[in-house]
């Protein structure tokens, strides 16, 4: 497979938390780490990644040393699939979006 052009517009992180997306048309779930996240999409790179596309829920998890939060319930749809893995573009904004650079901080401390 070919990689596509940057074409996103959306300010960005590189975030690396683990990720779960679960495909709404037949339930095959894919789990691997977030490239990068902004309001509106995320990368999450998976091992042995298909070709796929379609509606799917997804959920973030952000563990810490004593805690973990878990942001559950993001539709979207995979609007591009490559050897590395998939970019998920959500159906809403992703309102905990603030959240992403305190946990980023916080990791880097």
């Amino acid at each position: 497979m070919t990689r596509q052009p940057e074409r996103r517009e959306a300010f960005r992180m590189v975030f690396h938390p683990e990720a779960i997306c679960r495909l709404k048309d037949n339930g095959v779930s894919y789990r691997g780490t977030i490239r990068d996240i902004s309001m509106v999409s995320m990368y999450m790179e998976v091992e042995d990644c298909p070709e796929v596309s379609g509606d799917c829920d997804t959920q973030i998890i952000l563990n810490s040393q004593h805690s973990r939060l878990v942001i559950d319930n993001l539709a979207g749809s995979i609007i591009r699939s490559d050897d590395l893995g998939i970019a998920i573009k959500f159906e809403e904004r992703l309102e905990w979006f603030n959240v992403v650079p305190l946990y980023y901080k916080k990791l880097s401390e």
